[in-house]
């Protein structure tokens, strides 16, 4: 049985959290909070007779753990990853791992010194559409990839009563370029098979202000919008325009084109599994609906991918060997890098190269 103690109640109660409890040999033994009482309230509401902490930094510490799956705001993500890999854990950061390669540098070597296991919280690798697209691709059903197009736009950040957190905080969190663009980087490594060598990046803030929850408001400073252009190591072009602050957006969209055809994923609002759509279109042909494998319905469609990401960390903790699709660590740092580059790029509005 696998002791996992989890870090942070918000995204981590609403996702790390069911998607553990519903794993075989595996016992939720800790939750953790930063003072505010959360943990204590779910631990009790849902029976799990969990120990509970006021702080991440006594949670990883504890002898009670196995793995720790850390969902805490990225501005803490890699202090907390590094106390925990230094007590000997196994860990499951949510994405974006940290506040930028600098931040994030070491933690790789020192999990494989220790052989400790690491995974990262890139969920959209387990989406059973996406995954299937990368397969079509890497089997060459499209040819050689020349372009991948990505549109992910939603209406989420319009609604006004949503009061301000870190999260529209630039200093804490980076707005869409870096909680909701590392989702598509990631991806877009995967699909295409290789990484981003130079890109130009713009963003965009359309809601400046948020409700306080006092009767105030305060500045909303982390971008809601972005759009990159970028060129891959093999030439493929790429473009990214992601916003939460589209008031028709269409979803989530991703077009790969290759030399033979090309293939095209839609998610569509409110995101259940009617709403996704997958289809193919060769050179010459019409365009193909392709039936989606192991549709999932669940009243969160986050939970789903998350659930197969935490499964494969938990059997790799348990001595089996990696998935290749369970994001690593690695894999955080090359998403870094192009992020990283996103930002000196939207600083000084030029195209930039991708640091190796």
């Amino acid at each position: 049985m696998i002791r996992v103690g989890i870090a942070g109640m918000g995204y981590g109660a609403n996702v790390h959290l069911p998607a553990f409890v519903d794993l075989p040999d595996v016992i939720v033994t800790a939750l953790a909070d930063g003072g505010s009482g959360r943990a204590r309230r779910i631990s009790d509401n849902q029976g799990l007779k969990a120990k509970v902490f006021d702080s991440g930094d006594a949670l990883v510490g504890w002898a009670g753990v196995d793995a720790v799956s850390i969902a805490v705001p990225a501005l803490y993500q890699s202090e907390l990853v590094r106390a925990a890999l230094a007590s000997g854990k196994h860990v499951l950061c949510e994405k974006p791992f940290g506040s930028g390669l600098e931040d994030i540098s070491g933690l790789d070597r020192i999990a494989r010194r220790n052989g400790l296991t690491t995974a990262l919280g890139y969920e959209f690798r387990y989406d059973n559409a996406l995954r299937q697209m990368i397969d079509l691709v890497r089997a060459g059903q499209i040819g050689c990839v020349s372009r991948i197009d990505v549109t992910w736009l939603v209406a989420t950040g319009l609604n006004p009563a949503r009061t301000w957190s870190w999260r529209h905080d630039i200093d804490s969190a980076g707005g869409v370029l870096v909680d909701w663009c590392c989702h598509v980087i990631d991806y877009a490594h995967a699909v295409v098979g290789e990484s981003i060598r130079e890109l130009w990046c713009s963003t965009a803030t359309r809601v400046r202000q948020r409700p306080d929850g006092l009767g105030g408001f305060k500045p909303a400073t982390a971008p809601d919008s972005c759009d990159m252009h970028c060129i891959f190591e093999n030439g493929a072009m790429g473009r990214f325009a992601v916003s939460n602050a589209e008031p028709a957006g269409i979803g989530h969209r991703i077009e790969v084109y290759g030399d033979r055809g090309c293939v095209r994923f839609h998610h569509a609002p409110p995101f259940t599994s009617d709403t996704k759509q997958l289809t193919l279109q060769l050179a010459g042909d019409g365009e193909t609906v392709l039936t989606i494998a192991d549709s999932i319905d669940s009243a969160d469609h986050r939970i789903d991918g998350f659930r197969q990401l935490a499964a494969d960390f938990v059997s790799v903790v348990s001595g089996k060997d990696r998935s290749p699709i369970l994001p690593s660590f690695a894999d955080g740092e090359a998403v870094w890098r192009v992020l990283d580059a996103a930002r000196l790029s939207v600083a000084e509005r030029r195209m930039v190269a991708v640091r190796n």
